[in-house]
């Protein structure tokens, strides 16, 4: 047994356990083994009952101090490892002045004050205030990875953040797409300033502790907060990768990915041209919208300012002087890549919708001949009636022909919905019917007409006596032009109510006063073939009368004739007797006599040739 144990004792609590070049070193408790082992051989040797020598009593009567000594250096051990260990080097740096304050407090145990019962009193104190500076330190150091840790969060929530929404169903009109990625870039702005405000926040309450330190820890400081500065330049720059590539999939696809119709374009018939409404180019286009979307989403990243600016606000000497987020990643080239590749996926798909619109050219006459000039051709060159039956038939299988075509087609991404062109072209479609059934009513009605008024004017004029040989030479060869033509005047009745019944087999609405007037068409014509008749025997009657008078007034004119011959002869001037102006003058009297029996003759000549006299 070591007659010197009191000696051991006399070490100091704790020691150094790195190296020399290490600026801070864990430590470890220091106490003695051999009296360790000491404290535990007499323990068990006064059980069994044996004498214990007074040297190894006398220091043994203080163990339970010693126990209690020994864990509270242990705790002020593993509270400064602790420290140390959850420091990483460069924040050893930050925290330098409080480590260098804690290691003062600390050193003494070192170096000093040891194991000894004499220095129990300035042990015991040294304890108590060394352990309140480690458990204070302690505390400051977890709050400080705390708010580290809630900013890398904010950091993961940034990028997790998608700057594009995008819903499967239903499809996106231009306008639907346009609103409902604004009213998503405002929620994403509000979400990058609150977590930007969460994050200023936490990097000043971070800052109070260091605040009154000096310039080597405010170097750390600005270096720290500019290490968070790119950690979010990095989420910001990852969130808006993966938005443009969500945006870039749902538009090209992928080797995993089939692409789904993501927007709706409307086919439609505008100024004679087939063409998509929205257009995919130009400044109103789709692709310019999308161009648009995908710019305004790189702008939210817009509301989250570089802290280092942020929490220096007002010390312009401090500022950093970088670009902000915005600037920096709008021009980067990883960036604009990824954008490049979302508006190649919308020029890709640009031949495609092309060959679509193609696909409606063979319906291309049905809009591009102009209607007007193309009946009025039509009705010049007097087309037979199954020419109209013919046009009218293939309009209207056009039309269904138009109506079964697809009225929705997916091309790649772009939803294509043709009911608007549809409607057009089946109304263009109606027009042509309708054209060729107004020209086909129109001649209808006038051939309904014609013949009407022709039998009422015909019926008109045998109403009436003649009054002189003239009108009846007008109603004699009336009645003859018209019994000549009665059987091809009744020819025309067929194709008339022909025509009628094709307008009615094509559901056009005729006026109710020509089907009246058709329903009466052939009474009509019977009464009218009653009224010939009966004009014939009422003509021959006529004739009689006239007759009569005719050979009276033919005899009164050839006395006439006679007596003007018979003045001639006697007093004509056939001497020279009578002078020239005379002469003149007696011609001139004759030649009016002459005159007047011409216009005799020329009024008895209709009358003549009724009785073929």
């Amino acid at each position: 047994l070591d007659q010197n144990l009191m000696v051991r004792s006399a070490t100091p609590l704790a020691g150094s356990g790195g190296t020399s070049r290490e600026r801070y070193t864990f430590v470890e408790t220091s106490f003695d083994v051999t009296l360790l082992r000491l404290f535990g051989e007499t323990r068990y040797w006064s059980r069994l009952g044996f004498e214990i020598p007074y040297v190894a009593t006398d220091i043994t009567n203080h163990a339970d101090s010693y126990r209690v000594m020994r864990e509270n250096v242990s705790l002020l051990a593993r509270g400064f490892n602790s420290i140390l260990a959850s420091l990483a080097p460069a924040e050893r740096k930050l925290f330098g002045e409080r480590l260098h304050a804690l290691e003062k407090k600390v050193l003494p145990g070192l170096t000093k004050l040891t194991w000894a019962a004499k220095m129990r009193l300035q042990t015991d104190a040294y304890l108590k205030e060394a352990r309140r500076v480690c458990t204070e330190l302690e505390r400051v150091v977890t709050s400080f990875h705390r708010a580290k840790r809630l900013v890398a969060k904010a950091c993961r929530k940034m990028s997790d953040t998608r700057l594009v929404t995008l819903r499967k169903k239903p499809t996106y009109t231009q306008q639907s797409f346009v609103e409902e990625q604004n009213a998503h870039h405002e929620r994403v702005r509000a979400t990058f300033s609150s977590l930007h405000a969460e994050m200023r926040q936490l990097l000043a309450e971070s800052y109070e502790v260091f605040r009154t330190d000096g310039e080597e820890v405010q170097r750390e400081w600005r270096r720290h907060v500019r290490e968070v500065d790119a950690a979010v330049e990095e989420a910001l720059r990852q969130t808006i990768k993966r938005s443009l590539l969500e945006l870039s999939r749902a538009i090209s696809g992928d080797k995993k990915t089939e692409v789904q119709p993501l927007f709706q374009l409307a086919a439609t018939l505008q100024q004679s041209k087939v063409e998509f409404v929205p257009a995919i180019n130009g400044d109103g286009g789709l692709s310019a919208t999308v161009n648009a979307v995908c710019r305004d989403a790189i702008s939210t990243t817009s509301a989250v300012p570089r802290l280092a600016d942020a929490l220096l606000e007002g010390v312009e000497e401090l500022a950093s002087g970088e670009s902000s987020f915005f600037t920096l990643l709008s021009n980067e080239q990883e960036v604009l890549k990824t954008l490049v590749q979302v508006m190649g996926g919308m020029r890709d798909i640009q031949p495609r919708l092309q060959t679509y619109l193609g696909t409606w050219d063979r319906h291309k006459h049905i809009w591009d001949v102009d209607k007007d000039a193309f009946m009025r051709r039509y009705a010049k060159a007097n087309r037979a009636l199954t020419a109209y039956e013919t046009d009218i038939t293939r309009y209207k299988e056009l039309q269904y022909e138009i109506q079964a075509e697809e009225g929705v087609t997916a091309i790649g991404f772009i939803r294509v919905d043709a009911s608007p062109l549809k409607q057009a072209l089946v109304a263009h479609c109606h027009t042509w019917q309708i054209k060729f059934t107004q020209l086909l009513n129109a001649n209808a009605a006038n051939e309904l007409g014609s013949l009407a008024e022709h039998m009422a004017s015909v019926t008109a004029t045998f109403a009436q006596r003649p009054a002189s040989l003239d009108q009846l030479a007008e109603h004699i060869n009336l009645h003859a032009s018209e019994s000549a033509t009665l059987a091809s005047n009744e020819e025309r009745f067929e194709p008339l109510e022909t025509q009628y019944r094709l307008l009615d087999k094509f559901e056009v609405q005729v006026k109710e006063a020509e089907l009246e007037r058709l329903a009466g068409l052939r009474v009509e014509w019977e009464s009218y073939k009653t009224t010939l008749s009966e004009a014939s025997a009422r003509l021959q009657r006529v004739k009689a009368d006239f007759k009569e008078e005719l050979v009276t007034a033919l005899a009164d004119f050839n006395d006439r004739v006679a007596e003007a011959r018979a003045a001639f002869l006697a007093e004509g001037p056939f001497s020279a007797d009578p002078t020239a102006e005379a002469a003149a003058s007696l011609l001139s009297g004759f030649r009016k006599q002459a005159a007047a029996i011409r216009k005799q003759e020329s009024d008895l000549a209709a009358g003549l040739q009724i009785f073929a006299i």
